[in-house]
């Protein structure tokens, strides 16, 4: 059992801040630490920024290690000014894809391989699945760049955080797109090459552009939406300015119709920041009134179609929910990731087994329920007023 006191002496440190700070940090939740079962460590996570760190960094005092959280990174809503306000100085940018999954951060503590979500939680699923798909291949590198971390984005249709298919991902997959040293700095791309002698995988890159080759830009995002991908992320080949991501039409189509089948959960922020990314995008390609008649009827689709679903739903079954698929190797990670659903959602979530191989794999799914938006249809159709 880990020691308040002693663990607040080493935050303080490790935080570079005074113990009173720290103390009034966890006192007020921005420091918080974690309680799963998983992993054997004790460990604390910022829930918001402090001290200069990012929300979701991750502390092991036991072992003296910080884990940065990841920065936000801004949108471009129109790709001019913005290559030339943010990148005018480098004069070339590096244009990655920007893919539909959720942002890992890969860490070595004691020989083993973690993953920690965005939040600051090393999750079990994801962890498990990195160590099955690349375990030799990340312990080599971190053998060779020890206290790096790898940074990339976790895909696939059995992504319990998004769930999408993409074909070069079977099930799920995972592609490097950051690598950070021990002291925060981010590689530049040439750096960033390394990975790919240890066998393991990158997100697309289209290539290096001046910063005022704007066309080309748009032409790999209309490309991009033709294939009903995300988007981009535009960086700064030295890595030290901070990126910019813009996403494609088919990208903000498909995010506000999943919002949508929640709506009293998630549809308001999600309508207002998307549609807002649809009107500047259609006014820098200066589209004429049949692009607009367009992108105005699937974005109105989306929206009906999404809360439709979500009525049909509710009446079928009584509540609002999404089921996805996950496989786990052995019984073990599926207990260990039950467990931690049940304590990261209070249970909100649950996680049932629907086959076990002889090979030892579970397979399972995780059935995530939206209360809000199930209790308000269900008082809708019972009242019919909103």
């Amino acid at each position: 059992m880990a020691d308040p006191s002693k663990d607040v002496k080493k935050l303080s440190m490790m935080l570079e801040s005074e113990e009173w700070r720290v103390e009034k940090a966890i006192e007020r939740g921005t420091i918080r630490r974690v309680r799963t079962s998983f992993p054997d460590f004790a460990y604390y996570r910022t829930v918001r920024e402090f001290a200069g760190f990012e929300r979701g960094t991750l502390i092991v005092p036991s072992h003296g290690l910080l884990l940065r959280g990841f920065p936000k990174i801004e949108r471009a809503l129109l790709l001019e000014p913005a290559l030339r306000s943010r990148f005018g100085k480098a004069g070339k940018v590096i244009v990655e894809e920007k893919m539909n999954g959720h942002n890992v951060r890969v860490f070595e503590l004691d020989g083993d391989v973690y993953a920690a979500t965005r939040g600051g939680l090393i999750c079990p699923y994801t962890t498990h699945k990195l160590r099955t798909m690349f375990g030799d291949e990340l312990k080599q590198f971190f053998e060779d760049y020890p206290r790096t971390v790898v940074c990339g984005e976790f895909v696939g249709k059995e992504n319990p955080y998004v769930s999408r298919e993409y074909p070069e991902a079977r099930d799920v997959g995972f592609f490097v797109f950051d690598v950070r040293d021990p002291s925060g700095r981010f590689w530049s791309y040439e750096e960033k090459l390394r990975v790919d002698e240890y066998g393991l995988e990158r997100v697309r890159c289209f290539g290096e552009f001046e910063v005022g080759e704007v066309e080309e830009i748009h032409r790999i995002v209309r490309e991009l939406d033709r294939e009903g991908r995300e988007g981009i992320v535009i960086k700064d080949p030295d890595r030290r300015l901070p990126p910019l991501k813009y996403t494609t039409h088919s990208a903000h189509v498909e995010e506000i119709e999943w919002a949508f089948r929640f709506a009293f959960d998630l549809g308001r922020d999600f309508v207002l920041t998307r549609t807002i990314r649809e009107g500047f995008q259609s006014f820098e390609w200066c589209e004429g009134n049949e692009e607009l008649k367009r992108r105005g009827a699937e974005i109105g689709r989306a929206i009906v179609e999404g809360l439709r679903r979500a009525v049909e739903q509710v009446v079928e079954e009584g509540e609002a929910y999404e089921e996805i698929p996950l496989t786990f190797e052995s019984q073990e990670w599926f207990d260990r990731y039950k467990d931690f659903v049940n304590q990261v959602t209070g249970g909100t979530h649950s996680l049932e087994i629907i086959e076990k191989r002889e090979d030892g794999t579970v397979r399972a799914v995780l059935r995530k329920r939206y209360f809000g938006t199930g209790d308000k249809v269900s008082r809708i159709l019972e009242e019919g007023v909103l």
